[in-house]
């Protein structure tokens, strides 16, 4: 979704649905998905995880928004020297053509100083870098041309949460 920032902190994890969620994402298979290279980005979904879990972390963003309204949550894995190029969600294959009706946030889970987000500087703002922290709620707009980048030496493990704009509670994160 367009926004009229780049991103913004709108929450911040408990620590006990973070603790959960670092347990959980370092399990389990991770695959390629149509969106991103294999040896930069694999992708596991979060339904797969434990139900007491989901729901505690349903719970969190029920605040935020119905949840009828969400289309979908991923883990996204990212190695040490992965890079994910420029691109704007305008040309995912999964989402492209939806994303004026999609609120998309993405939340560390584990991660480190190395990665982070990167947006192309154009006339009407300045390039920007965002190291996001751990456990934090961030909503970003996607349909800027953006980057993702691991400079770290430990895999990185976000969370890419996908709702229906129409689904908004708290319209001030929008």
């Amino acid at each position: 979704m367009k926004h009229n920032f780049t991103y913004k902190l709108i929450d911040r994890l408990s620590q006990p649905i973070l603790d959960e969620l670092k347990r959980y994402v370092v399990q389990g298979a991770y695959s390629a998905s149509n969106d991103f290279q294999e040896y930069t980005l694999t992708i596991r979904n979060l339904h797969t995880i434990e139900q007491p879990v989901l729901a505690m972390f349903e719970q969190h963003l029920s605040k935020f928004f119905r949840l009828d309204g969400h289309i979908g949550t991923n883990v996204a894995r990212m190695v040490p020297g992965g890079y994910v190029p420029e691109h704007s969600d305008y040309t995912a294959n999964t989402y492209g053509s939806r994303q004026d009706s999609i609120v998309k946030m993405q939340i560390p889970i584990i991660t480190n100083p190395g990665a982070g987000l990167c947006w192309r500087w154009d006339k009407n703002s300045r390039a920007e870098a965002l190291f996001l922290e751990e456990g934090g709620v961030y909503v970003f707009d996607n349909c800027k041309i953006h980057s993702s980048v691991n400079f770290g030496t430990e895999d990185r493990y976000w969370i890419t949460t996908r709702w229906d704009v129409k689904s908004v509670i708290d319209s001030s994160i929008i």
